[in-house]
């Protein structure tokens, strides 16, 4: 047909071959250097990406990644036919993969506690929740975080005071063009200009890197509005820039900005930063990123006590949050030829205490997230991808399966996970519904329950208290 064609030829065009010249990688200019016969050269491991300077590209450091030709795509694209599992009927996709409308009673006035997801039934009557872990205290600006799903990887997040969008696409298609590529098969539960006209502000959005079914240009135009800032891996800030956008910070792995939601003496959001890991005191940085449980229960204790930074007023150490560029193993493109010039990302949003949020992006499975959740976890939520994998030879390296998410979600010490990615849009050739199936019966085989990582509903808000 000639929609299967025009995808086809989508997805040749972002996925050409590349020159068999000779590339001189170099390691980004700061961070140790992986050493590729396993030794580090320095005590703790710092993986940075590859980088061309001549080219201006960046590539991934690990042996885990592949890169995947345009012959190599052909070939996908030529078996597609025989290979793709039946999709299923409308009827089928309302009754399993039903879209609910926002509640913006929740999204303009986060609760404090709300109940736990198992114990909200199908009709929404509430029955006797668990009782979490700790009570939560009076002050209860600081108990967990709030998600909603939007589809694919966009999630309305909201915690310590502040809401941000990551990798928002409401557009019908993921694609340059809007009469090819992959279609959306679920509608959004609402339309972006509805959080103006609720009253809810974006403070942030985190874009993890440049394929069109995570960064989306109506959307971006439709949000900016009504967005105080972007958070956007290196080499995209210029992106933004030409859409008119320049409240924009831009940071590569490992470095973080200090977002100040607007209060106290300051009536507009403040963005402190970007920090490099360079710029981090050797004491501070080993007590921040390698803490023992003891050391994190301690500094949690403390953290209202600590001074806070120059030029911070107390105000805004408690109400701030600190955003982290952290790797993930992905690549990038939005044409023909600008394959891997802006870098891929995942990101790490920290609150004051042990309110924290991973945001995987779009990734493979690769030994960094070990690295991340040792120095940044546990996490109080994490999103982690667990769809598009199918043919698994040909998406291993850039998109994990449910069974590479599950070990994600253990690497990263993520108290509860959702999983994303997966049932929006058909980008691979697995069932629309087996992400979610082979999702329970990895956590069976690794001893976790169904509700530590779990999926959610089109347009539903679950809220997981803190850690």
């Amino acid at each position: 047909s000639s929609s299967g064609t025009s995808h086809r030829l989508y997805i040749h065009s972002c996925l050409w071959f590349r020159t068999g010249a000779k590339v001189h990688w170099r390691r980004f200019a700061y961070g140790a250097r992986v050493v590729r016969d396993g030794t580090d050269e320095t005590e703790e491991q710092w993986d940075q990406p590859l980088h061309d300077p001549v080219k201006g590209v960046f590539g991934n450091p690990w042996s885990t990644f592949a890169d995947r030709s345009f012959w190599h795509a052909a070939q996908w694209m030529a078996k597609r036919p025989w290979n793709r599992a039946p999709f299923p009927s409308a009827d089928l996709l309302d009754s399993h993969l039903p879209v609910l409308p926002l509640r913006w009673d929740l999204l303009c006035q986060p609760p404090a506690h709300i109940p736990a997801r198992d114990a909200v039934s199908e009709e929404g009557e509430e029955k006797e929740a668990k009782q979490s872990d700790r009570e939560a205290p009076e002050d209860t600006t600081l108990v967990g975080a709030q998600a909603t799903w939007i589809g694919h990887a966009s999630f309305v997040v909201q915690m310590d005071g502040v809401t941000f969008m990551t990798d928002p696409i409401f557009s019908d298609r993921a694609s340059p063009v809007a009469f090819a590529g992959p279609k959306r098969f679920r509608p959004t539960p609402c339309k972006p200009e509805d959080f103006a006209a609720n009253n809810v502000p974006i403070d942030f959005v985190l874009i993890s890197h440049s394929h069109y079914d995570h960064l989306d240009y109506p959307t971006v135009m439709a949000l900016k509005n009504n967005t105080s800032h972007w958070f956007v891996p290196l080499g995209l800030a210029s992106w933004f820039n030409d859409c008119g956008i320049d409240n924009v910070t831009e940071l590569g792995w490992w470095e973080s900005a200090r977002f100040i939601p607007a209060g106290g003496a300051h009536q507009t959001p403040r963005v402190i930063g970007p920090t490099r890991r360079a710029d981090i005191p050797q004491q501070q940085l080993q007590r921040q990123l390698l803490p023992s449980e003891t050391e994190t229960e301690k500094a949690t204790e403390r953290v209202e006590e600590e001074k806070p930074e120059e030029g911070i007023s107390s105000f805004e150490a408690k109400e701030g949050v600190t955003v982290v560029c952290t790797p993930c193993q992905h690549w990038s493109s939005r044409t023909a030829t600008d394959k891997n010039r802006s870098l891929w990302a995942s990101w790490c949003v920290m609150g004051p205490t042990r309110n924290r949020v991973y945001f995987a992006g779009d990734t493979g499975y690769c030994d960094v997230f070990k690295q991340i959740g040792r120095r940044y976890g546990p996490f109080t939520l994490g999103l982690i991808p667990i769809g598009a994998y199918c043919p698994r030879d040909f998406m291993k390296p850039q998109h994990v399966d449910p069974a590479d998410a599950v070990q994600m979600h253990i690497d990263l010490k993520c108290k509860k996970s959702i999983g994303m990615h997966w049932g929006t849009f058909e980008l691979t050739d697995e069932h629309v519904f087996e992400p979610p199936e082979l999702l329970m019966k990895e956590l069976s085989t690794a001893g976790l329950h169904s509700e530590d990582f779990f999926v959610v509903r089109h347009g539903e808000t679950v809220f997981v208290p803190r850690c």
